[in-house]
């Protein structure tokens, strides 16, 4: 996700930010140490086990869809970065 992502979501004081996906070690681990998040590697499981108000999607535009997708009959909004998706 990134930190300039968290930063951001973190400026505005009626959010909570409460679990992060990230695919990098040493950024992880950092979020890990120093912010009290739920930190996952596997953004599945950080959907199924986190209750969420929003799901905000900062990947690979490749991604989104299938990760909008998991979504589908939840009852929380969701954010895209940027394109919703690419077609081959």
């Amino acid at each position: 996700m990134g930190l300039s992502h968290c930063a951001i979501i973190n400026a505005h004081n009626d959010t909570n930010l409460v679990a992060v996906c990230e695919t990098s070690s040493f950024l992880l681990n950092a979020l890990k140490k120093y912010s009290g998040m739920e930190c996952y590697t596997d953004y599945k499981k950080m959907i199924d086990e986190t209750q969420l108000d929003c799901l905000f999607v900062a990947s690979p535009a490749g991604y989104h869809a299938e990760m909008v997708k998991l979504r589908s009959g939840k009852k929380y909004k969701c954010l895209l970065r940027k394109t919703f998706c690419i077609e081959n």
